[in-house]
């Protein structure tokens, strides 16, 4: 299961700025240090994610609990939202977390625990003759090594119209954690794609 995400100060400071080796480097052994420290509850985690046990299952077999339960998570890391903004973001995940089960019975079979693909992209992303982009919050929980190497890759490929940016203060949730960092990355990108009148 993916580690707890840091929460980034809400609209950071600074621009996104293109990944280095580096920086990806340190971010992955922040990550690891952050998944040993978890220990039994880990282990139990991945048992049960292994069986095909899945945290909107435990959520949804809580029923009356899980608004209270997905709100705590919300208001937590949402806090650098509006009291509004975070009302209905806590609206959005307890209606989808309440709603029947469909996509959440394939992520095992995708995700090893950790979040780790089972088959992964990077592997065959070379085939790829398109611009890709790989964006990361710097408290992501997604370990930006793998659009590193894949941009590395792709360029290797001949395929030079691949970056990795990653997102000062944020977590996965770059355009909510760091909106102006990530649109102004996002204005960036298009206006190099957008011909010049």
């Amino acid at each position: 299961m993916p580690s707890k995400e840091v929460d980034p100060s809400p609209h950071g400071s600074g621009p996104a700025h293109a990944a280095s080796a580096s920086e990806t480097k340190k971010i992955s052994r922040e990550q690891h240090r952050a998944h040993q420290s978890q220990g039994v509850l880990r282990r139990i985690g991945t048992h049960l994610w292994e069986e095909g046990y899945s945290p909107f299952g435990a959520v949804r077999a809580l029923s009356l609990l899980a608004p209270m339960i997905v709100g705590k998570y919300s208001s937590r890391r949402f806090s650098g939202l509006t009291e509004e903004e975070t009302r209905d973001m806590h609206d959005y995940i307890v209606n989808i977390t309440m709603a029947k089960g469909s996509g959440e019975y394939c992520i095992s079979h995708l995700l090893a625990p950790g979040a780790h693909a089972r088959k992964p992209m990077v592997d065959r992303i070379d085939k790829l003759k398109i611009p890709v982009t790989f964006v990361y919050g710097d408290h992501d929980w997604m370990d930006p090594n793998g659009g590193y190497e894949s941009v590395r890759r792709l360029k290797s490929a001949g395929n030079h119209e691949a970056k990795t940016y990653i997102v000062p203060n944020a977590g996965h949730h770059v355009y909510l954690d760091n909106p102006s960092a990530t649109n102004a990355l996002l204005v960036r990108e298009l206006e190099k794609t957008v011909p010049q009148a």
